[in-house]
């Protein structure tokens, strides 16, 4: 039988709410960055038909002029659809010597979902246009094809616990 191959696909689409606002840092080499948490809730009924609810919190990572745009329109509590690919990011904790990781999505394209409208349902300041596009990063940056590889990977003192008074809802 023939080796059948069959390719690697790293594609994340999620939309859910920022858990609080985005923070922004610049790498040595003068290069954007921005990290917030979103929060994705499930909603379901138990076999007992109680409603029910199962809530993940996402790490997001934007670069250059993604970052910016996030660092300026983005909030905590705004509804957002983001696309990327999933990345694993590991490290040693000097307080524990123990390894650690998470999993972090890194955007190609992030999107406001309530464009024209502010959080009481009405047109207001502070929002996106609606003629206004969403920024995306599909192809400013090469595919390494390999775990860590994307610029400014390593960010070890990152760390975003997310308490009751973070959450937005």
């Amino acid at each position: 039988m023939a080796d059948i191959r069959v390719p690697d696909l790293n594609i994340v689409l999620i939309a859910g709410r920022l858990v609080r606002d985005p923070e922004i840092r610049a790498t040595p080499s003068g290069r954007t960055v921005t990290r917030f948490t979103m929060a994705n809730n499930r909603r379901f009924k138990s076999k007992d038909g109680e409603t029910k609810e199962e809530v993940i919190y996402i790490s997001v990572v934007s670069w250059d002029s993604q970052a910016d745009y996030v660092y300026k329109h983005l909030h905590k509590g705004r509804p957002v659809l983001v696309e990327g690919r999933l990345r694993q990011d590991e490290w040693d904790d000097p307080t524990t010597n123990q390894r650690r990781s998470r999993f972090e999505i890194v955007a190609r394209n992030i999107q406001p979902l309530d464009w024209g409208t502010n959080s009481s349902g009405n047109s207001g300041q502070g929002n996106m246009p609606p003629n206004e596009k969403p920024i995306s990063n599909m192809n400013n940056y090469p595919n390494h094809g390999e775990g860590n590889s994307y610029p400014g990977a390593n960010y070890p003192d990152d760390n975003f616990p997310v308490s009751e008074d973070d959450v937005p809802f």
